[in-house]
């Protein structure tokens, strides 16, 4: 299945419906280039995973909000060091 068909399986999956469905729109919001795929003899087809790919299926399966990246600061002290972000692809903190 395509990254794209994971990612809205992993976030459909989740939905819960009070009623029918009548239709279905899909946006891309990012795109990047689709990799090679390799066999993995005990996992099947394994692709490798860019950072991209790897924040968005963490953001289907578990949510926008559970998925974080880390800021680092100018306070000391340990509790305030580092602050919360949303991830990005480049995030180099």
């Amino acid at each position: 299945m395509p990254q794209s068909g994971t990612l809205s399986k992993l976030t459909l999956e989740s939905v819960q419906l009070d009623g029918a469905v009548s239709g279905l729109t899909l946006s891309i919001v990012r795109a990047e280039e689709t990799q090679v795929n390799e066999h993995d003899l005990f996992d099947g087809v394994k692709g490798n995973q860019t950072s991209l790919e790897l924040i968005s299926t963490l953001q289907a399966k578990l949510g926008l909000q559970a998925v974080t990246s880390l800021k680092l600061t100018d306070d000391p002290r340990p509790e305030f060091a580092t602050q919360p972000i949303m991830p990005t692809a480049n995030n180099k903190n």
